[in-house]
């Protein structure tokens, strides 16, 4: 027992490399877009810069999409070199 506590109080050195990734995350957008159609709003709004949002951003909601948090799993992770 008194092994196992020396050892986990004082774990042998690891040299661990560190390593940067990427991926993929779904996010979730919203726009405001004032439009007499459906189609119309949609041509708006297609034409927006999506960009990181929420409260104190300075961000408007009436001229971007606004990206409020990530609601997706990451996916195709990929080791960055």
């Amino acid at each position: 027992m008194l092994a196992l506590r020396t050892l986990i109080l004082n774990p042998p050195e690891r040299n661990m490399t560190f390593y940067r990734l990427s991926a993929v995350v779904g996010v979730s957008a919203f726009t405001i877009v004032e439009a007499d159609t459906e189609e119309e709003a949609i041509e708006i709004a297609e034409g927006r810069p999506a960009v990181i949002g929420g409260i104190n951003s300075g961000e408007s909601e009436d001229e971007s999409w606004i990206v409020d948090e990530a609601d997706g799993q990451p996916t195709d992770i990929k080791i960055v070199k």
